[in-house]
């Protein structure tokens, strides 16, 4: 997919846009830490914990620097691909990686029937030497 100069400008606003958000996301985690810092050394142990806004941004700032990591990808990449042909190979590896997870799922359940069977051999003759 070789971009025009058009799309690669519009993809460049995007990604300056995203990392705004997300430094400002960041920043937001940072100034709550620190109020939360001051107000442990204020109140101690009576406080309930860290608030769960610094988590949230710090997801929602990583969350987007992903975004950032794959438009950049598609800056740097040139390829004759179309959109339609990509999204049509990782859907396919995809659907691999799915028929592979069931394979293990099942080849897990077997393994833990047979632990639960030894299990019952162990406690029916006892240890062996």
């Amino acid at each position: 997919m070789a971009l025009t100069e058009g799309q690669k400008v519009k993809l460049s606003i995007k990604i300056n846009e995203l990392k705004n958000e997300a430094d400002s996301f960041e920043a937001l985690a940072v100034a709550d830490e620190s109020m939360y810092a001051a107000a442990w050394q204020q109140y101690g142990s009576e406080l309930a914990g860290p608030p769960a806004s610094i988590q949230e941004n710090r997801t929602k700032s990583q969350e987007l620097r992903k975004k950032v990591e794959f438009l950049e990808m598609m800056m740097r990449w040139d390829s004759n691909l179309s959109i339609g042909k990509m999204q049509e190979l990782i859907s396919s590896e995809i659907r691999n990686i799915d028929a592979r997870m069931k394979a293990l799922e099942i080849k897990k359940a077997d393994l833990r029937e047979s632990l639960e069977s030894l299990t019952y051999l162990k406690s029916v003759i006892g240890d062996e030497p």
